[in-house]
């Protein structure tokens, strides 16, 4: 039995399926299967739903950035959820919650994600960034923002 581990490893995992038959694979947060692979992942999205419940409270603007590393199965269930807590504290707080969303093609590109970070603070107006990048680029951005601007941001890594 063998597990992959990474969404990027799905066609080789479903490949070497079909070369070796006769063992069976795992591929972790993939969505292809065949007789001999199978998938597996965590329910993250409750942990999702509960970053949300913060970020609806830490709102003052009501506006929310998401960075998307893909728009995968598994990347849009957890913005879903991220998005159901923050506008369901938010219905609680008397606060009107629109969450953005930026996909940036790439589970590590630091200059997208700062990119796409940039254009939800400047373009959406949005005082709460979460993300799924694998970089530490947006967590500068919004520390650059305070130091130059005095400007805070809630920042929830996801």
């Amino acid at each position: 039995m063998i597990f992959t581990t990474s969404f990027e490893f799905m066609d080789g995992t479903i490949a070497a399926g079909k070369k070796y038959p006769d063992v069976l694979f795992f591929h972790c947060s993939g969505y292809k299967r065949r007789a001999n692979v199978g998938t597996y992942f965590a329910d993250l999205y409750q942990i999702y739903y509960l970053n949300g419940l913060i970020a609806g409270a830490l709102t003052k603007t009501g506006n929310i950035g998401y960075v998307a590393a893909y728009t995968i199965p598994e990347v849009v269930r957890h913005i879903n959820a991220f998005a159901i807590g923050a506008k369901e504290v938010g219905e609680q707080l008397g606060k009107n919650i629109r969450v953005y969303v930026i996909e940036i093609g790439s589970w590590f590109d630091p200059t997208k994600a700062r990119e796409a970070a940039r254009t939800l603070v400047e373009q959406y107006n949005v005082d709460v960034l979460a993300y799924t990048e694998d970089s530490t680029a947006i967590v500068q951005y919004a520390q650059e923002l305070y130091n130059t601007r005095k400007r805070g941001l809630r920042i929830r890594p996801l």
